[in-house]
């Protein structure tokens, strides 16, 4: 799974969050707050009707308008 970062900062401080959470250095709530605070989250994807599409691009295949 790729993790998104909300910055190269936030990047290093998870990483370091992660290395001490496999030690035991850290709980896992506390790994849940570093996630929450340091991954961006993520966008969902909206697909858009063809139709969208083609009002932007005309072409024979869409057609003339």
């Amino acid at each position: 799974m790729d993790k998104i970062y909300k910055s190269d900062v936030f990047r290093a401080i998870h990483e370091g969050a992660v290395a001490m959470y496999e030690v035991g250095g850290i709980t896992e709530e506390v790994m849940r707050e570093f996630d929450h605070d340091c991954l961006a989250a993520k966008v969902p994807r909206v697909s858009r009707p063809a139709r969208d599409v083609a009002d932007r691009r005309p072409s024979p295949f869409y057609g003339r308008r």
